[in-house]
């Protein structure tokens, strides 16, 4: 795909997401729930078929117990424990991925894979079986839908927050921000805000890809920095924090610092460069 063609793509999700995203309170939860039970059924139906249609099976010792470096060299990494730290924010990756749409749109087009893990495994398994991996674009919809899922709820997520602070007039034209819709009784113009906030967010796909990716990876490090403000303040003012319903008791201060450890271990390894030497 061209660089206009993946914008195009990456546009139009936008424009959907940000159609729904303006329903009523009603509509975003009905659609947060079905996003939900189709995420757990996807996993369940894709975990289920992989290993029926997979023409070859590996052993458990060769899953649970094989290291592949084999790119380890030809990437210029360090160590095998480099390689495992970026293979564990894989992990990290799943639970956001806002930028994996215009990722995997490139390989689903023409049928190949491309280095995708989700797309290449499904590749894989449709070639080793059918002789064509043409056929991993029926099981690569489901990931598709999650992802789009993902795009929708965030932009309703994202909508509110900035309806929340322009309502306590914290941000410029806190009153065209904070203002709700009389027939859905959603924050519509906010909900507008944040679609054409991504739009622009999204225009480096036209010159330069690798820009766009790297603008997303500092994304991720300013959402998990975000993660740890709150739990610092807890720590460093734990007298003059009111708890709410939900607490861990005794529990609470060993798990702040755990949780503050964890994110400040992740937020550097996500500054760490996938392939060596940078250019």
């Amino acid at each position: 795909m061209s660089p206009f063609e993946l914008f195009l793509a990456y546009a139009i999700r936008l424009l959907v997401a940000g159609i729904i995203s303006s329903m009523s309170t009603d509509g975003i939860r009905w659609y947060t729930q079905w996003s939900a039970g189709f995420m757990a059924m996807g996993g369940a139906f894709t975990v289920a078929v992989l290993p029926i249609v997979a023409p070859k099976l590996q052993p458990a010792s060769y899953v649970f117990g094989t290291f592949d470096t084999s790119q380890r060299d030809s990437l210029g990494l360090p160590s095998d424990a480099y390689v495992f730290v970026l293979g564990m924010l894989m992990a990290q990756y799943s639970f956001v991925g806002y930028e994996m749409s215009t990722q995997d749109i490139d390989s689903l087009y023409t049928g190949e894979a491309e280095g995708y893990i989700a797309v290449q495994i499904f590749h894989d398994v449709v070639k080793g079986r059918f002789g064509s991996g043409a056929g991993c674009v029926v099981l690569s919809i489901i990931p598709l839908i999650v992802i789009f899922n993902t795009t929708v709820v965030s932009m309703a997520s994202n909508a509110r927050m900035l309806w929340s602070f322009s309502r306590d007039g914290g941000v410029p034209l806190h009153r065209v921000w904070a203002a709700v819709n009389y027939r859905t009784r959603t924050p519509v113009n906010a909900t507008w805000a944040m679609s054409a906030l991504a739009f622009l967010l999204g225009l480096p796909i036209l010159f330069s890809q690798t820009a766009f990716l790297a603008m997303a990876s500092i994304c991720f490090i300013g959402l998990y920095a975000s993660y740890a403000v709150p739990i610092l303040l807890r720590i460093v003012f734990r007298k003059r924090f009111e708890a709410g319903p939900l607490q861990m008791h005794k529990l609470q201060p060993f798990l702040n610092i755990l949780a503050l450890i964890w994110l400040t271990f992740i937020v550097l390894c996500l500054c760490l460069p996938p392939q060596l030497p940078v250019t």
